[in-house]
């Protein structure tokens, strides 16, 4: 039994207090929804090494800071109470950024980001790629590993279909031009025509209406 009391008086006095975090007051949660959208975060690609800078704006550093969940070597960040916090040769991958109160009596989190940065992709810089930046094999990024004859089957793939969609587009407006074109150099033919159809419809529907007034009279 008095093993029992030891271990809940242990459980009190070390573990409790560590789950125990102060609240920020309602006026300095006020106060962070105010300036939150000037916590933010901006990142560099280097395309030497494959590796990130980032830069984690920190407008009142007296009162928010922020942790980082996810980064290896916690030392490629400085996390500066001061200012802004830079880490550096940031490999790709996922990573938990909050701010969190930064004073005796704020401790909470007030702001949670998950932050991906994708792998460089090597060939995004391929000749292949000069005139279709918009496929995702030929962005700056991409978070799969393909094989160089993969990459370019798919390049060739794409660029068919891209092809096989400007010939259906242009001869879709080649027809509308060529209709066009008709319409424009045949309109007084056309006006003719339509006007004469609408006197012969006026002409069989006045005939029809006066030949059942006729039957009635009868």
């Amino acid at each position: 039994m008095k093993k029992h009391k030891y271990l809940i008086t242990f459980l009190f006095i070390f573990i409790i207090p560590i789950l125990v975090y102060a609240s920020c007051t309602d006026e300095e949660i006020q106060y962070f929804e105010i300036i939150k959208d000037n916590y933010k975060i901006e990142y560099t690609l280097d395309k030497t090494n494959g590796m990130y800078y980032l830069t984690l704006h920190n407008p009142d550093p007296q009162n928010y800071t922020y942790t980082i969940q996810g980064i290896d070597n916690y030392s490629l960040c400085k996390i500066n109470k001061d200012s802004n916090t830079i880490c550096e040769k940031v490999l790709p991958g996922g990573y938990r950024i909050n701010v969190v109160g930064n004073t005796e009596n704020c401790t909470d989190i007030l702001k949670r980001t998950f932050l991906s940065l994708k792998p460089y992709n090597k060939y995004s810089e391929d000749p292949l790629c000069s005139d279709i930046k918009e496929f995702s094999l030929c962005q700056e990024t991409y978070d799969k590993e393909i094989d160089y004859e993969t990459f370019v089957l798919r390049v060739q793939a794409y660029k068919e279909n891209k092809n096989k969609g400007k010939e259906t587009n242009q001869n879709k407006e080649n027809e509308t031009s060529k209709i066009k074109n008709y319409i424009e150099n045949n309109l007084f033919q056309i006006i003719v025509i339509a006007v004469f159809v609408i006197l012969v419809i006026v002409t069989v529907t006045v005939t029809i209406i006066t030949a059942k007034k006729s039957r009635r009279l009868e």
